[in-house]
């Protein structure tokens, strides 16, 4: 098993709750993260502090390690989180990375390629790294941020960035300066040693912490400080399965995708045919239907028309216009409102003849005549008036959607019920 595979195994087995797979952990970058940590904050009774937290964080949270990231490249982020917080309050201040004016990433570019050209890799000595940490730590804040993160923990750019704070061209020349002052200090060192050690200065930097001597007491008091997290963390923790991410194969995303069109267009085309299959969209067009009356099937179109909503025309008490209808009208049992609504199982739908009325009809907004504001016209009499629609309301009883001319290119629209017509006098 390799060291990476069982980092791996140990780092799930944390996971899970076992606290000897944590501290072997610890065992196994315990020295990393207090070096790291004494980099950044420049104080060995500091970083022993930031190391503690850092753990002691790691310990409580080890569920949230993404699975797709390692615990070292994690436990770098929390440590830097904790030892930012701790060298904010060293200076009395803010320790954010302050920004490059007119950045220029292009000298970073071009460090990426010069350090991807063959060199032989030097022989480190102790020496070297004393020197190194020593230019570390006479780095300004900023830069000494930026280089432990890239050079040291192996973020990108973009990575570091994110953790600290900037914008990712601040990152990039906080990256290079760092570089640069360090390759200049270990050439004034040992000249031709600083070039040599150009592309190799992140393995440089790990060297220095894994050999580093942390005091004896960091081992103490993480330990002691673990030992608290476990009596803390629940009982069930320990049993509890370990949380697996749930993903989902390209194929099943691609197919998702797929129906979920499929869906939108069976929408727009059940939208577009309920408009166009829709009563309020039928043709209304004068032209059309100026010959349509309200009149009875068979009845000419002289004889049918009809000029006013009907209303009980049999009750009608004008003799003169009772002898001008020529042709006989329908039984009296078609006025009368308790014999509309025989036979609720099937409503004919054939429209049926609005008795003649000298009398104004009023038209409704829909078929409710218990309202007193759905009447939103009244229609002259002697005027010509033309069936729309027909519709049949709650109780089975069928109404006329008609229309009448007001004006050139004006006209009214509404429901006239042949047998529930309100009357008004002819004055």
């Amino acid at each position: 098993m390799t060291e990476t595979e069982r980092i791996a195994k140990l780092t799930a087995d944390a996971k899970k709750g076992d606290s000897a797979a944590f501290g072997s952990l610890y065992t196994a970058y315990g020295k990393r993260i207090y070096y790291f940590c004494l980099a950044l904050v420049g104080d060995s009774d500091v970083a022993l502090d930031v190391t503690e937290d850092t753990f002691v964080y790691a310990r409580r949270n080890i569920r949230q390690l993404p699975a797709e990231q390692t615990f070292y490249h994690w436990i770098c982020g929390n440590a830097f989180y904790f030892a930012k917080i701790a060298l904010a309050s060293l200076r009395g201040g803010s320790a954010n990375i302050e920004p490059v004016e007119d950045p220029d990433t292009s000298a970073f570019e071009q460090m990426l390629a010069d350090n991807k050209l063959p060199t032989p890799e030097p022989t480190i000595r102790r020496a070297d790294l004393e020197a190194v940490t020593k230019l570390v730590g006479k780095l300004p804040d900023s830069d000494r941020l930026c280089v432990m993160l890239y050079d040291y923990a192996s973020f990108s750019p973009e990575e570091v960035a994110s953790v600290a704070g900037c914008s990712v061209a601040t990152a990039k020349c906080r990256i290079y300066y760092a570089n640069e002052a360090l390759i200049a200090g270990m050439e004034e060192t040992a000249p031709g040693f600083g070039e040599l050690l150009r592309p190799h200065l992140g393995r440089l930097l790990r060297t220095c912490g894994r050999n580093c001597n942390p005091p004896a007491e960091l081992d103490q008091r993480v330990t002691a400080a673990l030992q608290a997290v476990e009596e803390e963390l629940p009982a069930a923790y320990e049993s509890a399965p370990e949380e697996k991410p749930v993903t989902i194969s390209k194929k099943v995303t691609s197919l998702l995708y797929i129906l979920l069109a499929l869906m939108l267009v069976c929408g727009l085309v059940y939208v577009i045919y309920w408009f166009s299959t829709s009563p309020g969209e039928e043709s209304s067009d004068p032209a059309s239907q100026t010959e349509s009356t309200l009149s009875l099937p068979g009845e000419s179109s002289e004889e049918g028309s009809v000029t006013e909503e009907s209303s009980e025309v049999e009750a009608s008490s004008e003799p003169e216009e009772s002898s001008q209808d020529e042709e006989p009208s329908e039984p009296e049992e078609s006025s009368q409102p308790e014999e509309s609504s025989e036979s609720e199982e099937s409503v004919d739908d054939t429209p049926a003849e609005l008795p003649r009325t000298t009398t104004r009809l009023r038209m409704r907004k829909s078929p409710d005549t218990t309202d007193n504001s759905n009447i939103i016209a009244t229609i002259p009499e002697n005027t010509h008036v033309e069936i729309l629609d027909s519709a049949t309301d709650e109780n089975g009883d069928l109404w006329y959607f008609v229309r009448y001319d007001v004006a050139s290119g004006m006209w009214h629209e509404g429901y006239c019920f042949a047998e529930y017509i309100e009357t008004e006098s002819e004055e």
